[in-house]
């Protein structure tokens, strides 16, 4: 995964598991300042379980915005400024990233792990 982020953070010196949801992953990956901090989850997900995430996601001052052309679905958080990204592929496998960099820079990531996975 480090391979992955690397290009979005500017060099990853410092990676973090999160715990380990059903059948997945959750890391943290840093720069060394750490000015940018991603957090990377993967997993299986039905939509159902997509769905909550977004509601999920919508909570607070944030708002989820459909994005198309990416996985079966796709969301994008923000709350004022980007704040990540998730889509479902059609193999029910989740990429979501949660991140201050910008949408294109999610989209890029997350198509990326999708064509791999």
């Amino acid at each position: 995964m480090k391979s992955f982020v690397d290009p979005y953070v500017g060099g990853v010196t410092t990676t973090k598991s999160l715990g380990a949801p059903l059948e997945g992953v959750s890391c943290e990956f840093a720069n060394a300042n750490p000015s940018t901090i991603v957090v990377l989850n993967m997993g299986l997900a039905t939509p159902d379980e997509f769905a909550a995430l977004r509601s999920a996601s919508g909570g607070g001052n944030r708002t989820t915005t459909t994005v198309s052309g990416l996985g079966t679905t796709a969301f994008e958080i923000s709350n004022g400024k980007p704040g990540g990204m998730a889509a479902l592929s059609p193999h029910d496998v989740l990429v979501s990233v949660t991140a201050d960099i910008s949408f294109d820079e999610d989209r890029s990531l997350i198509q990326q792990l999708l064509a791999k996975y």
